[in-house]
């Protein structure tokens, strides 16, 4: 896909390794006066300290947390950045699922459409994660969910510091690919059912 320029806004991925394959989660935040290299590094290390305070201590200890990279995305050739201080396995025992077995977390807007949203597909963790019991095991225990919502909602208060919001990149819009991405602000995250969902992909 050719260039798309998204305006103030940098990308970053954070990676683990679970399962003997490597995974990985995305997100976007908008820094209102632009970026340069100390800012993306700020953010790169934000994100880092959000891993290891918020989410590696809910995730398996077979899943290790690789680093987090950060991506300008403003200019084709851009700065980038990688932080891997708080690296390391997850902070809960126990076999860790298949990575396609997900939990799917949605990033809500103020607006409505398509556009205007995104998901996240959380993996890295164990059966015990899943509803117990009697009760039907394709789905994720109530306390899995609020843990990891709890989490997510987080975010913003590590990255604000250093003046980066939370966004949403949408880059086509009803089929038509955008001249430029569009950022649109994190408001909320939520989560769509308890379902356990498939991320194809991270299965090989």
């Amino acid at each position: 896909m050719a260039f798309q320029a998204v305006d103030k806004t940098a990308k970053v991925f954070i990676q683990f390794l679970s399962n003997g394959e490597l995974w990985g989660n995305t997100y976007y935040f908008w820094k209102a006066d632009g970026y340069d290299q100390d800012d993306l590094d700020d953010l790169a290390a934000d994100m880092d300290d959000w891993v290891a305070v918020e989410l590696l201590p809910n995730l398996s200890a077979e899943c290790v947390y690789v680093g987090t990279y950060v991506t300008g995305l403003e200019h084709q050739e851009d700065y980038t950045a990688y932080s891997d201080a708080s690296g390391g396995a997850g902070g809960q025992a126990g076999v860790c699922l298949p990575n396609n077995a997900v939990l799917c977390m949605k990033r809500i807007s103020e607006f409505t459409g398509r556009s205007a949203r995104g998901r996240v597909y959380i993996g890295g963790l164990r059966s015990t994660n899943l509803t117990s019991g009697a009760s039907n095991q394709n789905t994720w225990s109530a306390t899995t969910i609020s843990t990891v919502l709890a989490a997510l909602l987080e975010i913003a208060t590590y990255v604000v510091t250093h003046g980066w919001i939370e966004v949403i990149v949408s880059r086509w819009n009803e089929g038509v690919k955008r001249a430029d991405g569009q950022t649109r602000s994190v408001v909320d995250w939520t989560f769509t059912d308890d379902v356990v969902d498939s991320q194809r992909g991270r299965l090989h």
